[in-house]
């Protein structure tokens, strides 16, 4: 790992976001490797500039055709981005290559989601994992379908997990 990309790294860590991009700038003069652009997208998504993004994802995956987390990356600013089709595309290729795609499902689940494709977006939220987020996504896909009691039921399981998960709930006073 460049010197550059572990600076960046401990930028980020204090939340100094402009350090850290000028350190990954830096290390694109003397090591332009597929982390130090997957990185800086990353930063470029963070400040939801999608076109700085997507440019930045593109080029990790010039350097590293089969960097998984750059094609969900790229997949997601694609997606923030309108751009359906693409974003579509660029999940599939971040399932195909990750070790544990649960991610890419899940992201592949909001896009269709968001186009309407609610039982497409089941059928992959359904790969998604069995966690909070996904959960989520559920229970709003319930509403959208118009069931509120499995709606209430993803909601609650979302919600057993958050502190003072019985005062959330309403089933006790909070401490």
């Amino acid at each position: 790992m460049s010197e550059w990309l572990t600076l960046a790294e401990r930028h980020l860590q204090v939340g100094d976001w402009a350090l850290a991009e000028e350190a990954l700038t830096r290390g694109l003069e003397t090591a332009p490797t597929a982390a130090v652009w997957y990185n800086l997208g990353l930063l470029r998504a963070q400040r939801e500039d999608w076109p700085g993004a997507i440019t930045h994802y593109h080029q990790a995956l010039t350097v590293n055709p089969n960097l998984a987390p750059a094609w969900l990356g790229l997949g997601i600013a694609q997606m923030s981005g309108g751009d359906f089709a693409a974003a579509e595309t660029s999940l599939q290729r971040a399932i195909a290559l990750a070790t544990d795609p649960a991610d890419g499902w899940l992201s592949l689940g909001n896009l269709c989601y968001l186009q309407e494709r609610l039982e497409e977006a089941q059928a992959a939220w359904d790969k998604g994992g069995d966690r909070p987020a996904v959960w989520l996504n559920r229970g709003n896909l319930a509403l959208a379908m118009n069931q509120p009691q499995a709606a209430l039921t993803w909601f609650e399981r979302v919600l057993a997990q958050a502190p003072n998960a019985e005062a959330q709930l309403g089933r006790r006073s909070p401490t």
